[in-house]
């Protein structure tokens, strides 16, 4: 059975996370060229953290 969502889940996200995380978010943390590397290897061999944030790790 498929989890099921609320519909204000993006909302309670958004409202756990502080000014600077919502800054962090917007920049990723892997580098253009060795991401871009990984890519060309094969894309989504591996997956890709985009915006992770330790203090929420447990949602």
């Amino acid at each position: 059975m498929p989890a099921q969502t609320r519909p204000d889940t993006p909302e309670i996200l958004l409202s756990l996370l502080t000014p600077d995380d919502k800054l962090w978010l917007l920049d990723g943390d892997e580098g253009c060229w060795p991401g871009l590397a990984e890519m060309s290897a094969g894309y989504h061999l591996n997956p890709s953290v985009m915006g992770a944030n330790s203090r929420h790790t447990t949602l």
